[in-house]
């Protein structure tokens, strides 16, 4: 099945709006917690239908940080060239500390990072030595309207940033009808973003009328902002990126989120599975979650249909041809 949301899953599984009406989780326990323990297990445990996807990236910054919801890079084109994807700090060994990577390197994992985009990028500088010191960060939604007091109630966003000399700054939230964050010494560097309780999600900008000074954006409810992170390989302001990607699991809490897997029975058992764990049933639990795997793997193969992958194997690392069946 495709995508459903959270709040037809509950109906299905529990009543929606109310804790449990049906025996898939705890007496009184929260449904929403449910979810979100399992949703990343299930989500981890393979390449179910709709959870990849093909999004493209602007390369000009040499490199690319993936959405929120977006959990690995299974292929990648630039430009429209088909590219390797290498594992963490592969450049650093091969080129020591390199700000330009080789056309050759394709993508080059960085695993994660507190912004979307560094001050040198937005400010189009070289590096930090470059930097101008930033005292203010303006909250605006998604939409482009600023924050107000008022719109984002008890929510807070906790930023750390670090001065050129290295010394952390906490930002005070200071306004009324328009928030922003200031530091009372101007930072270059960002430690962590922290946001907590917010009703919507919420861009951190450098300067509140430009989207392209969006730092970092602060998501819904609770939330550690975290970016993964990718070097472009020969990366120029006109570079693209194509890259096919594995969607990961995001928070649920409004009835109106997006859960990617659609299949019912998968997650009555993923829920019978952590019921039985919390119970220290393993065998039960053992049994559950096998056939929430083995659910999910009949739907992929129902779905494929002709659409066989063929192997492609590749002995020398990319120094010769790779070998390829029949199929």
């Amino acid at each position: 099945m495709p995508a459903i949301t959270y709040g037809q899953l509950q109906t299905l599984l529990a009543t929606a709006g109310v804790s449990n009406a049906g025996n898939y989780i705890e007496p009184g326990a929260s449904f929403a917690n449910a979810m979100n323990e399992i949703g990343p297990r299930v989500y981890a445990m393979g390449y179910w239908k709709d959870l990849v996807e093909e999004q493209v990236y602007s390369g000009a910054d040499g490199y690319i940080a993936l959405d929120r919801d977006v959990d690995s890079v299974m292929f990648a084109n630039i430009n429209n060239l088909p590219q390797r994807v290498f594992s963490s700090f592969h450049d650093m060994s091969a080129l020591g500390n390199s700000t330009f990577l080789p056309d050759r390197y394709g993508l080059v994992d960085m695993n994660y990072h507190v912004t979307k985009r560094d001050l040198p990028s937005i400010q189009a500088v070289e590096d930090y030595s470059e930097v101008t010191a930033i005292s203010t960060l303006h909250l605006i939604t998604e939409a482009g309207a600023v924050v107000s007091s008022t719109s984002i109630s008890t929510g807070t966003i906790t930023v750390i940033g670090r001065t050129a000399a290295g010394v952390p700054v906490t930002g005070t939230t200071v306004g009324t009808a328009s928030l922003t964050i200031t530091f009372a010494t101007p930072v270059v560097f960002f430690d962590s973003i922290v946001g907590n309780n917010l009703p919507f999600t919420v861009q951190l900008r450098t300067s509140a009328n430009d989207v392209d000074t969006v730092i970092a954006e602060v998501l819904r409810g609770y939330d550690v902002v975290r970016y993964r992170r990718f070097r472009v390989g020969g990366a120029r302001d006109e570079t693209f990126v194509h890259v096919l990607v594995k969607l990961g699991w995001m928070t649920v809490s409004a009835s109106t989120d997006i859960v990617r897997l659609g299949n019912i029975s998968a997650w009555k058992h993923a829920l019978l599975g952590k019921l039985a764990e919390d119970n220290a049933d393993v065998e039960r639990a053992s049994y559950h979650w096998g056939a929430s795997r083995q659910l999910l793997d009949d739907e992929v193969g129902s779905a494929r249909g002709a659409a066989i992958p063929k192997i492609n194997i590749d002995l020398a690392g990319g120094a010769s041809y790779p070998i390829h069946n029949n199929y």
